[in-house]
């Protein structure tokens, strides 16, 4: 989880400059510039991975210091992986990127297996990761070099663009950490205040409920290339509207299947012991379909880089702390606690999003009106 916000960091600020990009140098500066800054943070943080190895595989419990090794070359390979990945999205070559996720899971299925069949465990299977990274890497790689090639002669210069991309890694840092939060961090609230097998039970339920964000959350990614700071408001909001509609068409009816059949679901996916937390199910997949259209409106201001991205995103995490401090009887409560977050960060994000696309819309209605002599 962690992985993925670090790298999503840097991919999201590539996917905008490369969306917007009209035949500037200076995007391609920028791109490996800020590529450069991530793996000099990554081999900064694999440093002390390999360092402090023994150390950490005492702490944890793991059998073999090497285990860190294997994670210091996935964040390395997953960096480089980003910046590729993130230029083949800014493209809109979406076939390409699906090629790029097949690859990356047939081998990460076929090497975890394999070294996890040959009696490497742990390590077998991060290590089959590793390698998957390296194959996507190249097919990555070979691809954005063919269609946007960047060039090996720019120089690392932290100018006012890096600070600026830097700053909108920021902004990505912050909604990916919120929606993560969201999305995920109910089963650690369980578990915080209900015993191990009430929250053995909660996190199977949660996992089927989760399907409602992972079926919709691809969307999102489609949306932040298509929108553009230099396209109209009419513009923008057009494809805001169709990306909600696919999230409430998906979602809605994933939840109604969980609403109508929470039990025969529940049976099929873990097995019947969990049906005795099934009735969870309707109201877990409810609050994942308030997180989903709160994903992707966070993806809508970041494609904008607004600021006010970083209140919408502290909200819902903070009400929910705040009421599971006060409100944790039941696991009901925690859900209705984390529906109610999810609701605050729509509202605040939504209610952004009118504001300023009224705001912009009578901008350009005066521009049109002066140019036209109305």
């Amino acid at each position: 989880m962690t992985f993925t916000v670090f790298t999503g960091l840097f991919q999201n600020v590539i996917v905008l400059i490369v969306s917007n990009h009209e035949g500037n140098q200076k995007d391609k500066a920028t791109i490996i510039m800020l590529q450069k800054i991530g793996l000099y943070f990554t081999i900064f943080t694999s440093l002390i991975l390999l360092l402090l190895g023994r150390y950490f595989s005492q702490l944890f419990d793991f059998r073999s210091p090497y285990f860190f090794g294997a994670l210091a070359l996935l964040l390395i390979s997953g960096v480089l992986a980003s910046t590729y990945q993130g230029i083949i999205q800014g493209l809109h070559h979406f076939k390409a990127l699906s090629v790029y996720g097949i690859i990356s899971a047939a081998t990460k299925v076929a090497f975890a297996f394999v070294l996890v069949l040959l009696g490497f465990n742990i390590l077998g299977a991060i290590s089959g990761l590793v390698l998957s990274n390296l194959f996507g890497l190249a097919f990555a790689y070979f691809y954005s070099r063919k269609h946007f090639p960047l060039g090996n002669g720019f120089k690392v210069a932290i100018d006012w663009r890096i600070k600026k991309e830097l700053w909108y890694a920021f902004l990505v840092f912050c909604s990916s950490l919120s929606v993560t939060f969201l999305y995920s961090a109910d089963t650690i609230v369980i578990r915080r205040y209900f015993p191990v097998d009430t929250a053995g039970y909660y996190s199977g339920i949660a996992t089927i409920g989760r399907i409602i964000y992972f079926l919709t959350s691809s969307i999102a990614g489609v949306l932040l290339p298509s929108i553009k700071l230099k396209n109209s408001v009419r513009q923008n909001r057009k494809t805001l509207l169709k990306g909600t509609a696919l999230v409430a068409l998906i979602g809605g009816l994933t939840w109604l299947t969980f609403y109508f059949f929470p039990a025969i679901i529940t049976e099929i996916l873990i097995g019947s012991r969990y049906k005795i937390f099934a009735s969870l199910l309707p109201k877990i997949g409810l609050f994942l379909l308030v997180i989903s259209l709160v994903n992707l409106l966070f993806y809508y201001l970041l494609a904008l880089r607004s600021n006010f991205l970083i209140l919408a995103a502290a909200s819902g995490p903070l009400a929910i702390l705040v009421l599971s401090t006060f409100r944790h009887g039941t696991p009901e409560m925690i859900i209705s606690n984390f529906l109610i977050g999810g609701l605050l960060a729509l509202i605040l994000a939504a209610g952004k999003i009118l504001a300023a696309s009224l705001k912009r819309n009578k901008y350009e209605e005066i521009n049109i009106g002066s140019d036209t002599g109305l």
